[in-house]
């Protein structure tokens, strides 16, 4: 598992917003607000037994496996739109179904999760019969 680091999803942002130069300062505010917004809904609706930290920085790193960096972007693209940053042309569409998604996104995090439990389950279940045990 590696984590997710910031800088690289914090230039995506800027190219997703058309942000360069003036207003750069607000933007990485609300990028960095952003981005703990995401990981407290993901935190809280996927369950994660170990939370994601919050992050103060753009170069931070976050405590989710990169296999759901999609995941973390769209929720935080969401949360950006919402804070006043405006999508770049053509691209406002996707944020009405990317908020329309978060749903589903952050259940497939929760859903590997249960996955990744029932497979580690090493319990003996040869001595099962129906809902009761067969003793020793």
């Amino acid at each position: 598992m590696a984590n997710i680091e910031l800088t690289g999803v914090y230039r995506q942002m800027q190219r997703r917003f058309s942000v360069e130069g003036a207003g750069l300062t607000r933007f990485e505010e609300d990028f960095i607000a952003s981005v703990n917004m995401a990981t407290r809904r993901i935190n809280k609706d996927a369950d994660l037994e170990t939370r994601i930290d919050m992050v103060t920085a753009t170069t931070d790193t976050v405590g989710l496996d990169d296999a759901y960096l999609d995941v973390l972007f769209e929720v935080a693209a969401v949360y950006m739109a919402k804070m006043g940053q405006r999508p770049a042309r053509g691209d406002e569409e996707d944020m009405v179904k990317s908020e329309n998604d978060i749903p589903m996104m952050i259940n497939s995090i929760r859903r590997d999760i249960l996955n990744r439990a029932q497979a580690a389950d090493t319990d003996d279940t040869a001595m099962l019969v129906g809902l009761g045990g067969l003793g020793d």
